[in-house]
């Protein structure tokens, strides 16, 4: 029998690309992109950036960064 964090673990999706971003001197947030969110990923940036209060500014190169991690992994 499984427990409940096995079961949630084999939902999840896989993960294809962790973007990581130093938010603050010593602390660090993650931009997880799993299989199947990929036309979501100005969502998931615009959603980091509220998180972490970041300015709006940063919106378009994280979202660059996060898109070329995608490409590049073909």
């Amino acid at each position: 029998m499984q427990n409940d964090d096995e079961v949630r673990e084999e939902k999840k999706a896989k993960i294809l690309v962790r973007l990581s971003i130093i938010v603050a001197p010593g602390k660090k947030g993650d931009i997880i992109v799993r299989e199947g969110e990929e036309g979501k990923v100005h969502i998931l940036v615009k959603n980091f950036i509220i998180m972490y209060g970041l300015k709006r500014d940063n919106y378009q190169v994280i979202l660059s960064n996060l898109l070329n991690l995608l490409d590049s992994r073909h």
